[in-house]
């Protein structure tokens, strides 16, 4: 993949509907990617994409002011519930990419936590476990 050669950083961003209590079943979001090279500078050819995963104010857990300020940027919530990704296809595919596993890519993200226990819990397609004893162990 050229992109990754010329852009070997990968930052990733998350947004979800904030944190109403500690969610127990599927927790949807949006991710974005954003390829750079080791200047911090964009492919020529793009590579930032942001994916919207499927979400129900009517089943899933939200933060109501969370929701307020992504409705204020714009994320269209009926269209989520219709035509939001799977985020277990979304994980298959980017599983089967291989950037998950590429040696030759660093990821960045801010705060760390939030980014990367979504991204696991997506590519494993497991409910995330209640303490990091429990997850090492």
């Amino acid at each position: 993949m050229r992109t990754l050669n010329d852009c070997p950083y990968v930052a990733v961003d998350t947004e979800f509907p904030g944190v109403a209590a500690t969610p127990l079943g599927q927790f949807k979001s949006k991710v974005g990617f954003a390829l750079v090279n080791d200047k911090g500078e964009l492919s020529p050819s793009g590579g930032v994409w942001q994916f919207n995963f499927m979400f129900s104010l009517g089943e899933d857990m939200f933060s109501q002011e969370s929701v307020d300020m992504l409705r204020h940027a714009g994320t269209d919530f009926d269209r989520l519930q219709t035509d939001g990704i799977s985020t277990d296809v979304f994980g298959e595919l980017l599983t089967t990419s291989g950037v998950i596993v590429d040696d030759r890519i660093t990821w960045i993200t801010f705060p760390a936590g939030y980014d990367f226990g979504y991204l696991f819990k997506t590519i494993s397609l497991k409910k995330l476990t209640d303490s990091m004893v429990s997850h090492l162990g």
